[in-house]
């Protein structure tokens, strides 16, 4: 009640209010008989008689206590009023601290694993023999039918949080791979002096590795993202990028992306990358420049990229398969490569990069399209999913080697390219808490009619021409500087970091091309998994078989049999709330007439590969 209020409540209290003891009004008597007229007697007007009411003192008193009580409802409102003023200051001072320590504080949070691996193989060569250019299906142990060694690779993701909207990240890999013993002392036994020194050279790794740095901004419309970054897209079938525990490739580009809000339900991406900028200035003129600075221009190598996705949150997702809706994702990737020109020495492929002057760029006219698009569906248990990707472009200008050593473009030599792959996996969970699943996975990369299955190109047939029956691998082409009795190249490399086995795929070929595969996988976890409700830690059981075959036989290493084999995998991990995880696996690879070599009689044998791994992820 306001201060006004109370006043005129007690005001008319006042006028109303009888003094306590007086009499009430007098009622005249009835009488039947109306009472005779006479004139009063002349006298003197009478005074009336003074009104009833309060005495001028408890009138004094009444406005002592309405001033009271105005006084005190005053000093209410100014008390709030000093409260909320109170609270505004603390706000602006918790706003102000809070940006200071924003500043001044590391906001700096890593991720990432530190791993060990070792391999052992027996007879992984599967006994063949070598090609007509001398390779094998892998590296023969000398004097011992079994090859082993370890690696290690600690990889660190930090992500520093500058601001709300503003976060920059990384990829640093630590020992990457280094092989246990790659750089060995020279006299291990007799010299205790000598010690592995970190950053000298390794086997085939570096020991530190600064693979990726990017940054992401948020905006009101939408999310910038630019600098060296990894690109992941649908299954990993195409374009996967490597953050797995037990990868070791990674698509990485140098991109400025931007990723709009959800419009529609879906996202939108546009990119452009920087594959490829000649050669740049030498050591001198770079420090004097204080940077390196690219000099050819025209041999800039570009991609543009489109995709549209609709991804649900993981909220979303878990909401719908509670309610046993369907839960679908899908998305569409659309690019386009180019690149007009290429950088060639001068003096041949062994020119000194470092010395730009001597070199020049030719003309190569490449361009390429890219397609992919993936298809996700869940309801309750089930998983299906699907992935479809096709290439195709063209090399006007071949580059390659001339009658004199030189690498050169030859005009006229053109290269085309069509590839495709696809893939279908399915995978249901069964019993309490998802403990048991079950996978199939089918899948297709488009191959090629030439000997050797396309993977390592660089590899050449004998007396360093085109590959010929029964190589293992090599080129997809075949030209002289007179010209090319082949020029199209049709087999698609599928991404080495997906991986469907631990032998044929992953380690003899390293790559899935020119074939057709099918796969079954049975996992048996026995405290159940995270999507049934458990805790993602404990043991995890799994076994696979994996039946392949080549998409042309002429491409196999027998140059006549397409069926390549039957690979049985089985192992175990262990993963703890803590991080720490353990595991081994084994596989056997049954070979099949495609990797027999008629060239020398042999037939391929069993192959086997034992590995074992353990790491901490945090």
């Amino acid at each position: 009640m306001t201060a006004v209020a109370l006043f005129s409540s007690v005001a008319v209290q006042a006028e109303t209010t009888s003094p306590e003891g007086a009499p009430p009004p007098a009622t005249p008597p009835t009488s039947p008989e109306k009472p005779k007229e006479t004139p009063p007697p002349p006298t003197e007007p009478v005074k009336p008689a003074p009104k009833q009411g309060v005495s001028s003192s408890e009138k004094d008193e009444l406005k002592r206590e309405v001033m009271d009580e105005v006084k005190k409802e005053l000093d209410k409102v100014r008390e709030e009023v000093s409260l909320v003023e109170s609270e505004a200051d603390a706000r602006n001072y918790d706003a102000a601290t809070l940006k200071d320590l924003k500043q001044t504080v590391n906001l700096l949070q890593l991720h990432g694993y530190f791993r060990v691996r070792g391999d052992l193989f027996n007879k992984a060569d599967l006994g063949r023999g070598a090609d007509p250019s001398g390779y094998t299906l892998f590296p023969a142990s000398q004097g011992d039918p079994y090859l082993g060694g370890g690696n290690m690779r600690l990889r660190l993701n930090p992500v520093l949080r500058v601001a709300d909207f503003i976060t920059v990240k990384g990829q640093f890999d630590i020992l990457d791979n280094v092989v246990f013993g790659g750089n060995p002392l020279i006299e291990p036994f007799f010299d205790a002096s000598q010690s592995a020194n970190a950053l000298s050279s390794r086997i085939a790794a570096a020991a530190i590795n600064i693979k990726r740095v990017w940054a992401e901004v948020q905006l009101p419309v939408g999310q910038l993202a630019f600098g060296r970054m990894g690109f992941h897209w649908g299954e990993g079938f195409f374009y996967n990028d490597g953050n797995c525990f037990d990868c070791d490739y990674g698509n990485t580009f140098d991109r400025l992306e931007f990723t709009t809000k959800p419009l529609l339900g879906h996202l939108f991406t546009l990119s452009v990358d920087l594959l490829s900028n000649g050669q740049v200035t030498n050591p001198n003129e770079t420090q004097a420049l204080g940077r390196a600075f690219p000099l050819q221009q025209l041999a800039g190598a570009y991609r543009f990229g489109l995709q549209i996705q609709r991804v649900l949150q993981p909220f979303d997702l878990k909401r719908r398969l509670e309610n046993g809706e369907w839960a679908l994702q899908y998305g569409a990737l659309l690019a386009y490569r180019m690149q007009g020109y290429e950088t060639v020495p001068a003096s041949g492929p062994g020119n000194n990069p470092f010395a730009p002057s001597n070199d020049s760029v030719q003309k190569i006219s490449a361009q390429f399209g890219e397609a992919d698009v993936y298809f996700q569906a869940q309801h309750a248990k089930l998983r299906l999913a699907t992935e479809l990707a096709l290439t195709g472009g063209q090399y006007v200008n071949r580059l390659g080697v001339d009658t004199t050593g030189n690498l050169v473009a030859f005009p006229g030599q053109s290269l085309t390219f069509l590839q495709g792959a696809a893939i279908v996996r399915g995978k249901h969970a069964f019993l309490k808490q998802d403990s048991l699943t079950v996978g199939v996975d089918l899948g297709f990369a488009s191959g090629d009619k030439s000997p050797g299955m396309g993977i390592r190109t660089f590899r050449t047939g004998p007396n360093g021409g085109p590959p010929v029956k029964y190589n293992i691998d090599g080129s997809q082409f075949a030209c002289t500087p007179t010209g090319c009795s082949n020029a199209d190249i049709t087999n698609f490399r599928v991404n080495p970091d997906f991986r469907i086995d631990e032998l044929m795929w992953r380690n003899l070929f390293t790559q899935i091309s020119d074939a057709y595969f099918a796969r079954a996988e049975v996992a048996f976890k026995p405290g159940g998994r995270a999507s049934g409700g458990a805790e993602d830690y404990g043991l995890d059981l799994f076994g696979r078989l994996v039946y392949s075959q080549a998409v042309y036989s002429a491409s196999t290493p027998s140059g006549t049999d397409s069926p390549l084999g039957f690979e049985i995998d089985a192992g175990l991990s262990f993963t703890t709330k803590d991080g720490f995880i353990a595991g081994a696996v084994a596989g056997f690879l049954i070979p099949l007439s495609g990797l027999n070599n008629p060239l020398l009689n042999q037939n391929a044998s069993l192959g086997q590969v034992y590995r074992g791994f353990l790491g901490v992820q945090f």
